[in-house]
């Protein structure tokens, strides 16, 4: 209490700094939620958008909610819808932009994946299947999901035999193929056959027909 009394005007600063400290976390959570709100409200404006068929209020309300309240969950549902709009548009080399930009933003988190998913398939849209197979690892590399994994390596190896890239494809293919029961082990083995198959030597191609 003498100490109390000879440090009051410490207290009394300590505390102001407590009271303080207290209100900016409650104003920080605050305007966290009036962005979380507004930023639902804005992705089911683009929904009805989508919809009623109105494609550009849809995109240019979608673009709004990826821009200004990214960090949301809205806005990472809200990037993977205005990927598929743009998709259905076939203007998958803008989608993958949009994607591509964004990933600083979803290094981690539930949309880490997706958004690198969905980068991927915009490259194999593209006729683009090496930068396809480097996006599929990437998103591979950030799930937790072994199965997920599993199905995403499966992805890669596809496009890296689609790309010529036949040692990458098989690298890939043979952990699936070496594990007893799982869903792609017989995928793995026939993909591993066709890749490590060797013409038989003295055989002549089929004559072409007509």
């Amino acid at each position: 209490m003498e100490w109390a009394q000879d440090h009051t005007r410490e207290l009394t600063f300590g505390l102001l700094a407590i009271v303080v400290v207290a209100a900016a976390g409650w104003l920080y959570a605050d305007s966290s939620r009036r962005n979380m709100v507004r930023a639902e409200t804005l992705l089911n404006q683009a929904e009805s958008s989508m919809g009623a068929q109105r494609v550009p209020e849809a995109q240019a309300q979608l673009e709004r909610l990826v821009r200004g309240y990214e960090g949301t969950p809205a806005a990472g549902q809200g990037l993977l819808r205005l990927a598929q709009l743009l998709f259905d548009q076939a203007k998958y080399d803008e989608a993958v932009r949009q994607l591509e930009a964004a990933f600083g933003d979803y290094e981690d988190g539930p949309f880490a994946v997706s958004v690198r998913q969905m980068a991927a398939a915009g490259y194999e849209q593209m006729g683009q299947p090496a930068k396809a197979a480097e996006r599929y690892i990437e998103a591979g590399a950030k799930s937790r999901l072994q199965n997920e994994r599993d199905d995403l390596s499966a992805r890669a190896a596809r496009a890296w035999a689609d790309a010529g890239r036949k040692d990458e494809a098989i690298r890939l293919w043979q952990p699936i193929a070496a594990k007893p029961g799982h869903p792609m082990a017989n995928e793995a083995r026939i993909r591993l056959g066709e890749l490590t198959a060797t013409p038989a030597s003295g055989a002549t191609p089929s004559p072409t027909p007509g």
